[in-house]
């Protein structure tokens, strides 16, 4: 089953929510120093990487100047390295 390319946008936003939020409740330090803001930090970055693999390339494409190949990259590193 194919899944819809804009639930995917939308787990991407979602993601980036709350992102944005756990950086407005942390500095670098507090962050590095909370296990729970890091490893929501790396679920939320794996999640937009894999949702971007799953958005159609010429969806992708209508916005040149995002990284697309590193952000769907991302989601490995942290899963790997």
């Amino acid at each position: 089953m194919a899944h819809d390319p804009l639930l995917r946008i939308h787990d991407v936003l979602r993601e980036i929510a709350l992102l944005d939020d756990i950086a407005s409740e942390h500095d670098r330090a507090s962050f590095a120093g909370s296990i729970i803001a890091c490893h929501a930090a790396a679920y939320a970055i794996q999640t937009i990487s894999e949702a971007v693999r799953h958005i159609p390339e010429d969806w992708l494409a209508a916005y040149p100047d995002e990284p697309w190949a590193e952000i769907k990259a991302v989601g490995n590193k942290i899963r790997h390295e």
